[in-house]
């Protein structure tokens, strides 16, 4: 993955506070229904499926399907965000 690629996909996951939420709340939770997800991060379930939309697009999450049922899950296990002084900044994902 490229240097430019890192960026950007953290000032889009960073930009947002509802990313944040779903991201955070599936990495606690685990597998979990968009249902479930918008009544445990507060958000609607239109803002809620934006941004599992966009989390897949950036690979950070997973999504299962049975039948009509659509499950999501992270597709890490840990995720960090490295601020050093005088470095750039680190994003390691954990599998």
């Amino acid at each position: 993955m490229s240097e430019d690629n890192i960026e950007d996909r953290l000032n889009m996951i960073l930009s947002s506070k509802g990313l944040i939420r779903v991201l955070s709340t599936l990495s606690e939770r685990g597998e979990l229904d968009i249902t479930a997800l918008s009544r445990l991060t507060g958000l609607n379930h239109e803002n809620t499926h934006k941004h599992l939309k966009t989390l897949l697009k950036l690979n950070l999450i997973r999504e299962k399907r049975y039948g009509s049922i659509r499950i999501f899950e992270t597709s890490f296990n840990s995720l960090s965000f490295i601020f050093q002084s005088g470095s750039a900044l680190m994003v390691e994902l954990g599998e």
